[in-house]
């Protein structure tokens, strides 16, 4: 079973199943809301964007969503 947590910075955690020789593996695997909340304070002087509702009011910037999922770091073999 995998877990993944968005808090601030994100993380992945691998749970093996029970009688297993695997053994429980964590580790953060981006940002999370950290950079949302940090804009939202910034540019609002709120600390969070309440329910994703000025998130969900917005579109996609196609290359800026293709420069940032380019980014080294998430092409790297966990555990980061």
């Amino acid at each position: 079973m995998v877990l993944a947590n968005i808090g601030g910075m994100a993380n992945l955690t691998y749970l093996p199943p029970l009688g297993s020789e695997a053994r429980v593996i964590g580790f953060d695997c981006g940002p999370g809301n950290a950079l949302m909340d940090h804009w939202c304070m910034q540019h609002r002087g709120l600390a969070y964007d309440n329910d994703g509702d000025w998130a969900r009011s917005g579109q996609i910037h196609a290359p800026l969503l293709q420069a940032l999922l380019a980014e080294p770091f998430l092409h790297q073999a966990p555990p980061k």
